[in-house]
């Protein structure tokens, strides 16, 4: 498969996702997944600056 094949695949991968996000569960699924994104994100730095504090207070 040469580098036009690989464009070519990426293509058809887009092509699938963006017919899958326009079905009603690809929209939920999309929404939820974004959620589950901001809560990791948010946890992480919620933990972060919790680990920064007590590490400057040593």
């Amino acid at each position: 498969m040469g580098r036009f094949g690989k464009i070519r695949q990426l293509a058809g991968y887009c092509y699938a996702v963006k017919n899958y996000l326009r079905t009603p569960k690809g929209c939920h699924d999309a929404v939820d997944y974004a959620r589950a994104a901001v809560i990791m994100a948010s946890v992480s730095a919620i933990v972060g600056l919790v680990i920064n504090l007590v590490y400057q207070n040593l």
